[in-house]
């Protein structure tokens, strides 16, 4: 919860995870433009290819989506470990 959570908070997407249209990519940018509104920040780990180039395409509408690629196969994250690095 944005009123409770640290300044800086990650959400790590799972391996079968992706954005599929702009309704998705809305709910992120608002989870993201309630964090920024406390003075926090939430990046979104781990995003499949395809979810990038959605976020691409429409970044002049949802700046507030920090994201990263999905550079760690979360397939082959241990559960607990995967639990521990999932926040919100």
């Amino acid at each position: 919860h944005p009123e409770t959570d640290p300044g800086r908070v990650e959400i790590r997407f799972g391996s079968s995870t992706s954005i599929m249209d702009y309704s998705a990519m809305d709910i992120l940018h608002k989870i993201g433009m309630e964090y920024a509104n406390r003075g926090k920040s939430v990046t979104f780990r781990s995003l499949c290819p395809a979810s990038e180039r959605l976020i691409s395409k429409a970044n002049h509408l949802v700046k507030s989506i920090e994201y990263t690629s999905r550079d760690v196969d979360v397939k082959d994250m241990p559960h607990d470990q995967e639990r521990n690095n999932m926040v919100g």
